[in-house]
């Protein structure tokens, strides 16, 4: 079973989207898009970009400034991004798929029509398009890239595994609030990672009432795809430790 969790990476760069792995022998590894992926050839112009929606809109300004200035904005295999004009061949910001946390209709947002709103990590962007219709296009492509994420993520070729979780011999408890939990394993390194409120309940519900555990750190976790397993794993000892 494979899908996308969130993992805590640092204090500053906190929670980023991993596509973890359930093992058959008892690890759980995790993946990141290839750079190459998301890279662009710099020496094509905006407009002649190939991409699923283009043109330019509106961009309000940074946190401290509420004036609005015009773009052109592509949404490509690149990610999303944006130009001073539509010939320039380096975008001012791009912002990658993987960054993108949700699109949404925001008309009537300071008066404005026609707006959408690009939640990312770090920052929202509200963009005025054109026309109505330019505004379906965009949020309906936007949320099609979302989708598509998940997609791209199953293909090997793309991903490259960051690392691997030795989870036969782990324990699982809460961290701090309900949406995150914590797996330390036997050898005492420690991994944080987030779903939504009612898996992490449903996960540690199951763990505390399943009765075939009867040691709480013989589990193995599977709760990918909106869905919880907990599946008894063959007792196997634990891989050696460097000194």
């Amino acid at each position: 079973m494979e899908g996308i969790l969130k993992k805590k990476i640092s204090i500053l760069r906190g929670f980023e989207d991993k596509w973890f792995k359930l093992t058959e022998d008892g690890f759980l590894e995790y993946y990141e898009i290839k750079p190459s992926i998301i890279s662009q050839d710099t020496d094509i112009p905006a407009n002649q970009i190939p991409s699923y929606v283009s043109g330019f809109g509106m961009k309000e300004g940074g946190l401290f400034s509420r004036r609005w200035d015009r773009r052109y904005f592509v949404l490509s295999d690149c990610g999303f991004q944006y130009y001073t004009s539509e010939t320039e061949t380096t975008p001012q910001r791009t912002v990658s798929i993987e960054e993108i946390k949700g699109v949404a209709n925001a008309n009537g947002y300071r008066d404005k029509q026609s707006v959408f709103q690009l939640v990312t990590k770090h920052r929202t962007f509200f963009i005025e398009v054109e026309t109505p219709s330019d505004l379906e296009k965009w949020t309906k492509e936007l949320s099609c890239c979302l989708q598509k994420r998940e997609q791209l993520w199953l293909n090997p070729d793309v991903r490259v595994m960051k690392g691997k979780i030795y989870i036969v011999l782990a324990s699982l408890a809460p961290d701090k609030d309900d949406c995150t939990f914590r797996i330390i394993t036997n050898s005492g390194e420690t991994h944080i990672l987030r779903r939504d409120r009612m898996m992490i309940e449903t996960i540690m519900h199951s763990i505390n009432h399943h009765p075939l555990f009867i040691n709480k750190s013989d589990f193995a976790l599977n709760c990918f795809n909106g869905a919880v397993v907990l599946s008894k794993w063959k007792q196997r000892p634990c891989p050696m430790e460097r000194v």
